[in-house]
């Protein structure tokens, strides 16, 4: 990966004797602000409505005071200036018993930040970076790069001398901790040391290139980004159970050793399964969001931990990218960056859809291929499977549309086990519903009498599953369901059965949102709500031949549903309605000649080939289809029981104003520029533990920490990895 040059960094807290040619909010007003007025004037807590977090709460807002806050240009106006500058102890801000006055600087600054116009800026986090000009420096014979002439240009400013080049042994030995993370050898030592009295720049240069070759090098800095996504091989709840998600762990290693830019590095790990025509690798790297825990403990929730890991999913992504503490806007308006409550929800609604939730298997996986070389045909088969998917699927789903399906009456419907069903007539068709308590595997019984089909063959039967309370699910989902078998049957007066064999289904997804690679057969196995129920569910069955039953028979459907939820919650048919269709068009669906019949051969051929790939699995994104997407809704106080406004996917406004409009991935690559400065800060200050401490963070060949002149070497060695490690990797794309 390509690391950055850092020309536009230098943190230096120490130093504080520069003046500015005008007042700057971010840079002079607010940290006032942050530490006197924040606690009653924030985002969490805002006193008569004024909040120092946000622009419209300030600029011309008339608080509860019926003053303007700040009036730009005019400080007689300015409810603000008058509360920082009054005698008036009953008015004066802060308030003398709790803050001591602001001093005469800082009222100074007040005032002309207002007479200059009031400008508000944002941190500089939330702006697009810019490139500064390179300033020139009296130490130029001595520079080596742009970074060594910004550290030069302070230095001069503060009547500094650049330090002395740091012992070749030490050097040797920090550049190798630095990039690897071991020591060198002793014939290593030598041979530096050797040609570093040669050539210093050449043998710095040599033996650096040397490092960033080596797979240890790859190795050393991914296990700082591993810890940054909490990489575990384990689901951290409950029994703690083994998580295979090493593939991912390898793929860190290769990007950095690679040299991945930092773009596509961000965009494979937050969206690789929204790239059109993702590579393994893409996918892969979206393992970077399923590091999340999983809880396969009896009786727990999976929608809670769905919502969990959700959760634990954005605060890490901000947390990792940005920097931010974004976790904080999951219950309130953050208290100092301009992030509000409903932001949060409004960012969560990106991830909202993703088909995991919680699952002991991991679900949704990838097989990755053992062999590298099987990479590119199990890329191009998997995305020819969901694309013939796709086109099988909306033809038999074009058919359904069309078709005028008469509800049945007439049902029996009945259990396997002590459960029990009512069946009641709605609008002309029967509808089932369990009453009292549900067990769990519980089988749904279905019997048809010949009189309730009419005179006419059938040609295709619809099942639809609906949740207990469909309008209380699609915001609070119940527990679902999911088929293991279906089995059919005419039973005969005397009680003797003929099988009905189906030949295809047409389910209401083109494929299992936690199974994109699996089948959903023929009589519906595998087909269901995994494990909640949203919204009312659609399955097509088409048998062999058309249905004809005689006077006292009946249609038997046996719907086997096996899962529990984690082992206690029945996940069963608890509400449902069938209904038929003697539309010819269902008979000629899919057979040869029709239009789908060539997709589905091809269909079968590729997924044979793509099971015959070995591999070992990995847990994956991957979106629900949009019929299937979960509604986003605010948590009151957080809690996610308690859920409140609809909101749909955004960035936070603080973002907006200058990010491109578009889905998902369009504002990712739009946000990749600020997350690189973020992710520079983080791949530096991971080097201090080898070069300054915590006070200066330079980058530069020679330079010293001020008081501490035995950290002058450290420091040098700091600089010295940061310039190539930054030259290496991934920043700079």
């Amino acid at each position: 990966m390509r690391f950055p040059q850092l020309s536009t960094l230098l943190l230096l807290p120490v130093f504080n004797l520069t003046v500015y040619a005008e007042v700057d909010f971010a840079r002079d007003i607010q940290p006032i602000l942050n530490a006197n007025c924040i606690e009653c004037h924030g985002g969490v807590k805002a006193k008569g409505d004024v909040s120092f977090v946000y622009e419209d709460r300030v600029i011309n807002f008339e608080g509860k005071s019926g003053s303007p806050v700040v009036t730009p240009g005019n400080v007689d106006a300015s409810e603000m200036f008058y509360r920082v500058t009054t005698d008036d102890e009953d008015d004066r801000m802060p308030p003398p018993d709790e803050h001591d006055a602001l001093s005469e600087d800082q009222v100074a600054l007040i005032n002309e930040w207002i007479e200059d116009g009031a400008k508000w800026s944002g941190h500089w986090a939330f702006q697009t970076p810019n490139k500064p000009p390179v300033p020139e420096s009296e130490f130029e014979d001595q520079a080596t790069g742009d970074l060594d002439r910004f550290i030069f240009n302070r230095l001069e400013k503060e009547g500094l001398q650049p330090s002395p080049v740091e012992a070749s042994g030490r050097l040797l030995r920090r550049l190798c901790l630095g990039l690897t993370g071991l020591p060198p050898s002793g014939s290593e030592l030598d041979a530096f040391e050797a040609a570093f009295e040669e050539d210093p720049q050449r043998a710095v240069e040599n033996v650096v290139d040397d490092l960033l070759a080596r797979p240890a090098f790859g190795e050393r800095w991914a296990s700082m980004w591993l810890d940054l996504v909490r990489y575990a091989d384990s689901g951290g709840l409950g029994q703690d159970q083994k998580r295979t998600i090493w593939a991912y762990r390898d793929w860190v290693v290769k990007a950095f050793n690679d040299d991945l830019p930092f773009d596509r590095f961000t965009i494979k790990q937050l969206a690789g399964d929204l790239l059109p025509r993702p590579s393994i690798d893409d996918l892969v790297a979206t393992a970077c969001q399923r590091n999340t825990q999983t809880n396969d403990e009896g009786g727990t929730d999976d929608e809670a931990f769905r919502v969990e890991a959700v959760v634990d999913r954005i605060n890490t992504t901000w947390q990792t990218w940005g920097s931010v503490t974004f976790g904080c806007v999951q219950c309130h308006d953050h208290p100092y960056d301009p992030i509000r409550n409903e932001e949060y929800y409004q960012f969560m609604a990106f991830y909202n859809n993703s088909a995991d939730s919680d699952l002991s298997n991991e679900a949704p996986l990838i097989t990755v291929p053992d062999d590298v070389n099987l990479y590119g045909e199990a890329a191009t088969l998997r995305q020819s499977i969901l694309e013939l998917k796709e086109a099988v699927w909306q033809g038999g789903v074009a058919l359904q549309e069309k078709t005028d399906w008469q509800g049945i009456k007439g049902l029996v419907v009945k259990a396997n086990n002590s459960t029990s069903y009512s069946v009641v007539e709605k609008l002309g068709h029967d509808e089932f519903f369990t009453a009292g308590t549900v067990e769990t595997k519980t089988h749904t019984l279905i019997d048809v009498p010949a009189a309730s089909l009419g005179d006419e063959s059938v040609t295709a039967l619809q099942l639809t599953v609906l949740p207990h309370d469909p309008e209380a699910s699609i915001s609070n989902p119940e527990w679902g369901f999911l088929v293991k078998d279906l089995e059919a049957w005419i039973v005969a007066e005397d009680g003797s059965k003929k099988p009905v064999a189906f030949r295809l289904s047409v389910p209401d997804a083109p494929w299992m949102p936690t199974d994109p690679m699996g089948v959903i057969g023929a009589n519906g196995k595998n087909w269901g709500a995994d494990s909640r129920i949203h919204y009312a569910r659609k399955l097509v069955l088409v048998p062999e031949s058309p249905l004809a039953l005689e006077e006292g028979e009946a249609l038997s459907l046996h719907i086997h549903c096996d899962k529990t939820g984690h082992g206690s919650h029945p996940m069963a048919i608890q509400r449902g309605q069938l209904a038929t269709s003697s539309d010819a068009r269902w008979t000629a669906l899919g057979k040869e000649g029709s239009e789908t019949f060539p997709r589905s051969q091809e269909l079968a051929q590729a997924l044979k080939r793509h099971s015959e790939i070995p591999g070992t699995t990995v847990p994956i994104m991957h979106r629900r289809p949009d019929q299937l997407a979960r509604p986003t809704h605010v948590f009151e106080r957080g809690n996610a029981t308690e859920k409140g406004d609809l909101v749909f996917a955004g960035l936070p406004v603080t973002l907006t104003k200058v990010a491109p409009a578009g889905g998902k991935l369009d504002r990712l690559k739009w946000r990749v520029g600020g997350f690189r400065m973020t992710i520079r800060l983080r791949l530096a200050f991971s080097l201090i533990e080898y070069g300054s401490s915590c006070l200066v963070l330079v980058l530069s060949l020679r330079w010293r920490t001020l008081g501490h002149p035995e950290r002058n070497q450290r420091t040098q060695s700091c600089s010295i990895i940061s310039r190539f490690v930054f030259r290496k990797t991934m920043i700079s794309g």
